[in-house]
């Protein structure tokens, strides 16, 4: 056999058994559990934290939504970060107590950038098994109903520039509404939402049974063209900026 054709198949086994190497190393890797998840953000991906029980959740940030909360719906009472890990010796700006049967979740961003555990904005999931008042002072609420999201009746607390999304997004993407068929509608049975100076975006692909809106002082709510809403009650302030289908006008009362 020829030098070259020896050198040839030399060179020819070391370009496939690289691949098969590197694949053994990855399944040996994930059988010891030697391997790091991360979220769509970056961070390592955090197990859920097991909360108890409660009726009401109040989040409390300074203006700007620094504070981002996705309300997701689960088996029982949990929560995650999903942006920063707390590490040693961090007093980190996410607190989480409990007052009576109410949950209440602080934020307060860093003061110091030049930390390196320095986060601007916050972001956690919160799951809930049951229907819940949601009171935002300077928060943003995130209701994801894509894939059986959470679909429970809802109550919304607004205030302090805070701002209410609910939403059919796939993993921080833009809305997709404008792409699901009448089958993926999902269906809610009622939203109560009370607004003070502070903004309303439903968005989804979904169906209200009922919906009850109450916005004052500056408000600003915003009604998407796919949703659909069987009982709309809507009173708000005449400085509120609306944005919403002519079908729903006649049920807004200023």
């Amino acid at each position: 056999m020829k030098t070259s054709n020896k050198l040839l198949i030399v060179l020819l086994v070391i370009v496939f058994s690289i691949p098969l190497a590197m694949i053994m190393s990855f399944k040996s890797a994930i059988r010891n559990k030697q391997y790091v998840v991360k979220n769509s953000y970056g961070y390592e991906e955090m197990s859920l934290n097991h909360l108890k029980p409660f009726k009401v959740v109040m989040l409390e940030a300074s203006d700007g939504q620094t504070l981002t909360c996705n309300i997701k719906y689960g088996m029982g009472y949990s929560y995650k970060w999903n942006n920063y890990i707390k590490k040693k010796h961090n007093n980190i700006g996410g607190l989480i107590s409990y007052r009576g049967d109410t949950l209440v979740i602080s934020y307060q961003p860093k003061i110091a950038p030049d930390d390196d555990n320095y986060i601007q904005d916050a972001d956690l999931d919160l799951v809930l098994n049951q229907e819940a008042i949601i009171i935002s002072r300077g928060a943003r609420v995130i209701v994801n109903t894509l894939n059986g999201g959470y679909t429970k009746p809802l109550s919304f607390d607004l205030s302090r520039n805070a701002e209410l999304n609910i939403t059919t997004t796939l993993d921080h993407r833009p809305d997709i509404s404008d792409s699901l068929s009448e089958s993926n509608r999902t269906s809610v049975s009622q939203y109560a939402i009370t607004c003070d100076n502070s903004r309303i975006d439903i968005e989804a692909h979904i169906r209200v049974q009922k919906l009850n809106i109450a916005a004052d002082n500056n408000s600003t709510l915003i009604i998407g063209k796919n949703v659909m809403i069987d009982s709309l009650n809507a009173s708000i302030a005449p400085e509120t900026m609306v944005e919403a289908p002519y079908k729903f006008i006649g049920s807004i009362k200023r």
